[in-house]
């Protein structure tokens, strides 16, 4: 009866291509192919995904294959002839979701027989990573460790994920001995995609996971990373400082992950102290901008001028300002992410900034937001402008402001570097485009700018 059994399903697979031609989407059925969670490592850090392989090999499949599976179970395999197959069968060919429930009857009943024939599918291209990780989740639920050693010598691209979601299961159920068959199954291939935010198996002893995690080599780190970070965030919920002690000694390429749940997890709870001294500690900008992002969102909701602050009392060169400068580009916008930023708040954290080519910069940037709403005060802003940082952007300031806003504020303003280099802008553009204008303009100027209008061009 074996021989007639195992005949049927194999033609029947066969036959039907394992669902590959069926109408309905092969993504409706339930599988473990959910990506890991990558951070990108930019000053707009992405917000984290959820999606992990740990948690969809809880999840139950669906409806339809569900009722199929209870209809395989009414069939008696052991003893059914070829001739003797059930409608259900016949129907295979358009349906994927009978094709699953059969891997999955025939796993149950004889795993060895089932596994050594999809083997030989797989290699033929007949089974989708779908049909395959039904088989192996259904197989894990009563032989995990045979599951994950199948898995483990697959040769397909999936095969790592698929052996990973097997260890996940391994260790919720008995700790010791996932822990126990991590280092083989890692080294094998197995690759641990977990939850951003901690899973309860973690919870007990974070400090030996991450300690154990953090011992593969580095070609083995995108396998691990993201339960190292998730383990990581678990110890500094049970023991901050210690587990930010021993994530700073890490690697970047291996702290990456824990890095930046631990910086989330302080600016979550509003530990800005915490957080600005963890940034500090990195010893490389590089590293340090690993979480800038987080910490630069965290002060830019809690006050804007607060990113200034921070960039001039921790920070140096291009570093500190851009990180300004980013500030600044916010003024005006209409992100969410934000709460409003107001010109003159940025106007008046700069005051404390070095004097500079980058304070100058970054001035201009302000003064070119601040003048499309109050022209006047940023005017009034920029001509108090330390001459070192305006040497900077002096022909880019007085250029950018010609209009009839521009020449109403400089007939009234008191001389400085910014206002004459402006007025004399103002007279050799409207000499170039209206003369008759320009004359118009020098009348109307105080005697005392005369010198200025002739360095100018102007008659």
């Amino acid at each position: 009866m074996k021989a007639h059994r195992g005949f049927l399903l194999v033609a029947t697979l066969v036959m039907i291509g394992c669902g590959r031609s069926g109408n309905r989407s092969e993504s409706a059925v339930a599988t473990d192919e959910e990506k890991p969670v990558q951070e990108p490592i930019s000053q707009k850090a992405a917000e984290p995904s959820q999606e992990t392989t740990e948690e969809s090999e809880e999840k139950p499949v669906a409806d339809a294959e569900d009722g199929l599976w209870r209809e395989m179970d009414a069939l008696d395999i052991e003893s059914m002839k070829p001739e003797d197959r059930n409608p259900l069968l016949a129907d295979a060919r358009t349906d994927p979701f009978q094709t699953i429930a059969l891997l999955r009857r025939w796993v149950s009943a004889d795993p060895a027989e089932c596994w050594e024939t999809l083997v030989v599918l797989i290699a033929e291209g007949r089974l989708q990573r779908q049909h395959v990780s039904a088989v192996l989740r259904t197989w894990a639920e009563f032989e995990a460790e045979r599951a994950l050693e199948a898995a483990l010598k697959l040769e397909t691209d999936y095969a790592g994920s698929l052996a990973g979601s097997i260890l996940l299961k391994i260790l919720k159920a008995d700790f010791e001995r996932g822990i126990a068959l991590l280092p083989d199954a890692v080294n094998a291939g197995a690759e641990l995609n977990t939850a951003l935010d901690p899973s309860p198996w973690m919870e007990a002893e974070p400090e030996r996971i991450c300690r154990q995690l953090a011992a593969f080599p580095k070609d083995r780190v995108r396998q691990i990373a993201s339960p190292l970070g998730a383990a990581a965030l678990a110890w500094y919920r049970k023991d901050a400082e210690a587990a930010v002690d021993w994530v700073l000694k890490l690697s970047p390429e291996l702290g990456d992950l824990a890095y930046r749940q631990i910086a989330r997890e302080m600016a979550e709870k509003g530990e800005t102290e915490s957080l600005v001294a963890f940034h500090a500690a990195m010893l490389t900008a590089g590293d340090r901008e690993r979480i800038g992002s987080t910490l630069f969102s965290h002060l830019m909701k809690k006050d804007p001028a607060l990113v200034c602050q921070w960039a001039t009392g921790h920070l140096e060169g291009k570093e500190r300002h851009g990180y300004i400068a980013s500030a600044i580009s916010y003024i005006g916008s209409k992100s969410k992410r934000f709460p409003p930023v107001q010109p003159e708040v940025m106007a008046t954290a700069m005051g404390k900034v070095p004097e500079g080519k980058g304070k100058g910069e970054n001035a201009l940037k302000l003064f070119q937001k601040w003048k499309n709403t109050e022209p006047a005060k940023a005017a009034d802003w920029m001509a108090q402008l330390h001459p070192l940082s305006y040497s900077y952007i002096r022909d880019e300031a007085a250029g950018t402001w010609t209009g009839a806003d521009a020449r109403a504020w400089v007939k009234g303003a008191t001389a400085s570097p910014f206002a004459n280099d402006l007025l004399k802008a103002i007279v050799r553009r409207l000499s170039r485009t209206s003369p008759a204008e320009a004359r118009a303009f020098i009348a109307s100027l105080p005697d005392s700018r005369a010198d200025l209008v002739k360095q100018a061009g102007g008659n």
